[in-house]
């Protein structure tokens, strides 16, 4: 496109000096706009060139953010996941103490229970065998009860070296003699 469609000299003639200045005028300005066109042209496909490139690095650094971004959830799951199983065992732990503990008790509340049967039998049979004088006689009954008490004993086995010391009795005034 030249400039020269618009730009028509009228005052002078392409003969004289100023219609030659005014036609290398023309001619400048015609070399100067098609540099200037090419100059576009080249910054225009520099430039697209730019954005595809640029889209594509974009698109390389999403992906690169997005891979970052599944990687730190997934570590991040993984410690959640982590931190659950330890939660689980010490909460298996805690179950089985608590069981044990419950069995514990319930042992020791069957021993308590023996326990106190036995001394209250015992006291029966005390106090059966004193007689009048406060002397501790031995009569049918009471040998029934002592091996019964010793059976029981030796059935839960808390029969032990106290116990069979104590099978050689004598009283007097009621007092046990070993």
């Amino acid at each position: 496109m030249s400039p020269g469609f618009w730009l028509k000299p009228t005052v002078h003639d392409e003969g004289s000096a100023g219609g030659v200045f005014f036609a290398e005028l023309l001619m400048s300005l015609d070399e100067h706009q098609s540099a200037l066109e090419l100059i576009m042209t080249k910054y225009r496909e520099q430039m697209v060139s730019l954005l595809t490139s640029n889209k594509s690095e974009d698109s390389k650094i999403i992906g690169t953010l997005q891979e970052l971004h599944n990687k730190e959830l997934h570590d991040h799951v993984q410690k959640v996941c982590e931190m659950a199983a330890v939660m689980k065992r010490a909460i298996e732990i805690d179950d089985a103490q608590v069981v044990g503990d419950r069995q514990k008790l319930a042992q020791l509340e069957l021993e308590n229970r023996t326990l106190r049967e036995l001394l209250k039998i015992s006291r029966e049979t005390y106090l059966n065998g004193l007689d009048v004088h406060g002397c501790w006689s031995l009569s049918l009954g009471l040998d029934v009860e002592i091996f019964d008490l010793l059976v029981y004993l030796a059935r839960h086995d808390l029969w032990n070296d106290t116990f069979k010391s104590r099978l050689n009795m004598s009283c007097c005034k009621g007092q046990i003699l070993s």
